[in-house]
């Protein structure tokens, strides 16, 4: 192979190398911070939610599919897991959510964890998770769900 010949391969190589670099590997946009605020109580009606920042719908109702209880601390604290369902009163879809949360006995408040499992419509392809924080009040919980989502 000559000297000019190597040129010109390394050059084109060179060249493309770049040019696949600067193509777009997929459509996910990014991750953008979220906080969602649940009036949990514990009836068979929906129970309302509001959210702000992140990519998801201003507010809608929510359900809670399953909770079971999966362990306890010496009877002061149980872990419970938790599925709910997240319905945009502004017709944009659905989201699941699973809590991973720490029930506390003596002061009934709840912390964990939670991650997206599935969606629809626009949330199809929703990704996601944070922290959870619950405070009780009669007949029920307010929670506080903080992160981030983004969507594929």
């Amino acid at each position: 192979m000559t000297r000019a010949t190597r040129s010109v391969l390394f050059w084109t190589m060179l060249v493309s190398a770049l040019a696949l670099a600067a193509v777009p590997v997929g459509s996910a946009t990014p991750r953008s911070p979220v906080t969602i605020s649940n009036t949990v109580t514990f009836d068979d009606v929906p129970d309302p939610f509001t959210t702000t920042g992140g990519i998801l719908c201003p507010s809608g109702a929510s359900g809670t599919p399953f909770a079971v209880f999966v362990g306890g601390q010496s009877g002061f604290k149980a872990q419970i897991l938790v599925g709910k369902h997240f319905m945009c009163a502004d017709g944009s879809g659905t989201f699941d959510l699973l809590l991973r949360v720490t029930l506390d006995f003596t002061t009934g408040a709840t912390d964990g964890t939670w991650s997206v499992v599935s969606g629809t419509g626009d949330y199809d392809k929703l990704h996601g998770g944070g922290g959870i924080d619950g405070t009780p009040f009669a007949g029920g919980i307010q929670d506080e769900y903080g992160g981030s989502v983004h969507i594929d």
